[in-house]
């Protein structure tokens, strides 16, 4: 098991090297080699790892661990505690669900 956000916080490994090691804890999973969780085994918490799975860089994720993560969504300023989960990430973005329905809305409508 690695802390693969520390690692990359504490610069022992680039965020490259970090999607490598997801990449090969995947194929383990998919490979029935791990004994734990994917997310276990590189030690992110469940909303790091729903961050991760939603598509936020692992930059902003170390960002979000160590500095805290936001506590509004960055498209309405509505209070958000991610841990409800009302939240998705959007190009890095913590965003209400509300939000998202919203916006998904609107391009629907413009088809």
């Amino acid at each position: 098991m690695v802390d693969i956000l520390k690692e990359i916080h504490e610069n022992k490994i680039t965020s490259d090297e970090g999607y490598d090691i997801i990449d090969e804890t995947v194929d383990k999973f998919h490979d029935d080699k791990l004994t734990t969780t994917i997310e276990e085994e590189l030690n992110l918490n469940k909303y790091e790892w729903a961050a991760y799975c939603y598509t936020a860089s692992l930059e902003t994720i170390v960002r979000w661990r160590y500095k805290g993560w936001p506590i509004a969504c960055e498209h309405c300023g509505k209070p958000i505690n991610y841990q409800k989960y009302y939240w998705i990430v959007r190009e890095d973005k913590l965003k209400c669900l509300h939000c998202e329905w919203f916006l998904i809305s609107i391009l629907d409508r413009n088809k």
